[in-house]
């Protein structure tokens, strides 16, 4: 092997070589920082300007270009903005040519569909702004909010603003409550599960009939409210520590039904359907890693599993574990939140009298953590999507898909 060490020959040729090289060489390297900030970093805003900047170079290669059009696309898909289609389009008729082409026509059938099916273009993702804090989808309908006041410990109905205010609850020292809202805002249920005298109550939001619920189980898990206002729905540990329970709980009298009681996992998360007469729920196993979803009747009958992913900790293919988050208004659908695809996404699972009835369907991308659907708005669901630097309330308007078509 010859290893040149004449200054001169080595200028000579260095110099040679086509500058053209290094001008295609450039664009490629700046696609992969780009690549880096989307998929590394999470800076989503950093890394579209790059897309954008690559795509505009008219000396760039056109696979260079393709690429990061496409990789714009799905950025723009990952905000729920609608610009996600145009680039697509934009790729498919000025880069026919190039394998980007295939993605962008698979991604433009797949958004097509996901309209056609449940009305996504009726669908709009809202940012919502607030200046109160402690405040998650379980807790706002998007204009109305409970949540709590860590310096005065008190518990707060009122407006995202925090101007219009009302004290419902002051809690004693070592003593603040778990809390959910009533789906219609006209109650709250408290549980306090940090105190050595563990017990639940409920107060109405305008800060009267404060009662316990005598024998009610405290718990933190979850507290989701039956559409009607009449029970409640609590995750909790078994007895013994191993498993978990699901119990239906009466507001009026404080009556406890145990719906599940399993040996091993634990019910993560708990809906109502919207008529009442179905329960989804989430089982969550750590080894192996398994996630469930059940659909059960509300009396404890007929328990169903409508959906599970099994996901392999340490393997090259791990994800996190989806999430329930609620039932769609018209109870159609349950939604989840899920990795399933390497990247985090919203989809809907049509459920009928308590079944699967298809695979689930895309509705968009984002990191989605946590989400209830609320009666207000036409049957808004308010998400929390997991944005750089922190968290994120949003509200899908319209969560409402449209009727199922009659069969002959």
């Amino acid at each position: 092997m010859t290893i040149l060490t004449n200054p001169v020959l080595i200028f000579v040729l260095y110099f040679s070589i086509p500058t053209a090289t290094f001008a295609q060489a450039k664009p490629a390297v700046e696609l992969e920082g780009a690549i880096a900030k989307e998929q590394v970093r999470g800076d989503l805003k950093a890394a579209i300007a790059a897309y954008q900047k690559i795509a505009a170079e008219s000396s760039a290669p056109r696979a260079v270009r393709a690429k990061a059009l496409l990789h714009l696309a799905g950025c723009y898909e990952k905000l729920g903005q609608q610009e996600s289609r145009k680039v697509y389009e934009r790729i498919v008729r000025n880069f026919g040519d190039q394998p980007a082409a295939a993605q962008a026509r698979a991604r433009l059938a797949a958004l097509e569909q996901a309209g056609q099916t449940t009305g996504r273009a009726a669908l709009t993702l809202r940012r919502i702004e607030m200046s109160v804090r402690n405040v998650g989808p379980e807790d706002t309908d998007g204009s109305r909010a409970v949540y709590l006041n860590d310096e005065t410990r008190e518990l707060i109905y009122g407006d995202l603003t925090g101007y219009k205010r009302k004290v419902i609850f002051k809690a004693k020292p070592g003593d603040l409550p778990g809390w959910a809202p009533s789906r219609d805002f006209s109650k709250v249920f408290l549980s306090f599960d940090m105190t050595a005298n563990k017990h639940c109550a409920v107060i109405k939001t305008d800060g009267t009939g404060y009662r316990e619920l005598p024998n009610v189980s405290a718990g933190n898990g979850c507290r989701t409210w039956s559409w009607d206002g009449l029970y409640i729905l609590l995750c909790l540990d078994s007895i013994n520590g191993v498993g978990g329970r699901l119990f239906k709980v009466s507001i009026a009298d404080g009556k406890e039904y145990e719906l599940v009681s399993l040996k091993a996992g634990s019910v993560t998360r708990a809906a109502f359907s919207p008529d009442g007469r179905y329960i989804a729920y989430e089982l969550s196993m750590s080894s192996p890693v398994i996630s469930r979803i059940f659909v059960v009747h509300a009396d404890g009958r007929e328990v169903q599993q409508v959906y599970e992913e099994h996901l392999t900790s340490g393997s090259p293919g791990y994800v996190e574990p989806f999430r329930l988050l609620d039932w769609s208004a018209d109870g159609r659908f349950l939604a989840i939140a899920s990795q399933r695809a390497g990247i985090g996404l919203l989809q809907l699972l049509p459920i009928r009298e308590g079944r699967s009835t298809g695979s689930p369907i895309f509705v968009r991308y984002g990191d989605f953590e946590e989400g209830r659907t609320w009666m207000s708005g036409g049957g808004r669901m308010i998400v929390t999507l997991s944005k750089q630097p922190e968290y994120e309330l949003w509200s899908l308007e319209n969560f409402v898909p449209p009727a199922a078509e009659k069969k002959e």
